[in-house]
């Protein structure tokens, strides 16, 4: 088994991991994928290779590895944003049909040590926590970038990302009488701790 299934292995076996499969298929709700995409989720979940050897990603003109890892993250990919807001976009949504006060990409006047905008809220929770407004931070992660797959253990990638998202805002955020959550999420379907809480409420 090479390191590659390894992590998928692993990964495929995680509680929630397969919920996708799960859900009830219903338009109106967005819970529905056509044929192709539903292919494409399930090679990549796989390993099943998506693009041939020595493929060049259209968006940077980078090499294309064969199992999507580089069309999911590249930077200069439209979709990698467009991820990013759905998930967030379909979080808010729930949000509003359970009735819970939300606000998207809120601009609360934080700012770094070197005096840019801080944004840590693409969701802002009104009364969540004890009448505390919560930033909750959306945020996608992989197991195949940062350190690579050779020592992979199950949610260290979304731990690292926990992590480094706290550091960055946990303490502005407390300093102006926020909470923050961080609503982690992996490719393979690994979900964080403030995800899964805030999806059981």
């Amino acid at each position: 088994m090479s390191a590659r299934d390894s992590v998928l292995w692993k990964c495929n076996r995680v509680k929630h991991a397969q919920d996708y499969l799960l859900a009830v298929p219903i338009s109106g709700l967005n819970q529905c994928l056509g044929p192709r995409q539903f292919r494409d989720v399930l090679c990549y979940r796989l390993g099943i290779p998506l693009f041939v050897d020595n493929s060049l990603c259209p968006s940077c003109n980078k090499s294309m590895d064969i199992f999507g890892d580089h069309a999911l993250h590249c930077a200069k990919d439209i979709g990698y944003k467009f991820r990013h807001d759905v998930v967030r976009d379909v979080i808010i949504d729930i949000c509003y049909k359970a009735n819970v006060p939300v606000r998207k990409e809120v601009s609360l006047g934080l700012r770094t040590n070197d005096e840019k905008d801080l944004k840590p809220a693409d969701i802002l929770v009104l009364n969540w926590e004890n009448g505390k407004y919560v930033c909750m931070d959306v945020t996608g992660v992989s197991p195949f970038t940062g350190d690579g797959v050779r020592s992979f253990v199950p949610g260290k990638a979304i731990s690292d990302a926990v992590s480094h998202k706290r550091t960055k805002y946990l303490d502005k955020c407390a300093a102006h009488g926020y909470g923050l959550g961080v609503l982690a999420f992996s490719t393979l379907g690994e979900l964080g701790e403030d995800t899964l809480f805030f999806s059981s409420v």
